[in-house]
């Protein structure tokens, strides 16, 4: 569902997307993954730093965005908040802000 509402600011449309799914789930225990031999040759450390990478892996069931605009110092400064599985952090208008 999308929905289209006018903000206080003139020519500047604001939307709101909500969307819901129903995922099942295939097994409720958790599965490990079956063993390998590498085709390359590394040395330890990196043969430890791939293998933890690979091992790696979330589900989420569900996502939520939060966008808004503010005004600050009397200047008009786009905030975004992203909302669900991620901890909350402010974007810029640019793009995200990186730690």
């Amino acid at each position: 569902m999308r929905v289209a509402a006018s903000p206080s600011v003139p020519g500047i449309r604001m939307s709101m997307s909500t969307t819901s799914a129903f995922v099942a789930r295939a097994s409720s225990t958790a599965w490990a993954p079956s063993a390998a031999s590498p085709t390359t040759s590394m040395s330890g450390s990196e043969s430890t730093s791939t293998r933890n990478a690979l091992r790696s892996s979330a589900w989420s069931s569900a996502s939520s965005t939060l966008i808004g605009a503010s005004r600050a110092s009397g200047v008009d400064a786009g905030v975004g908040w992203v909302i669900g599985g991620a901890p909350s952090r402010p974007l810029c208008p640019a793009g995200p802000v990186h730690p």
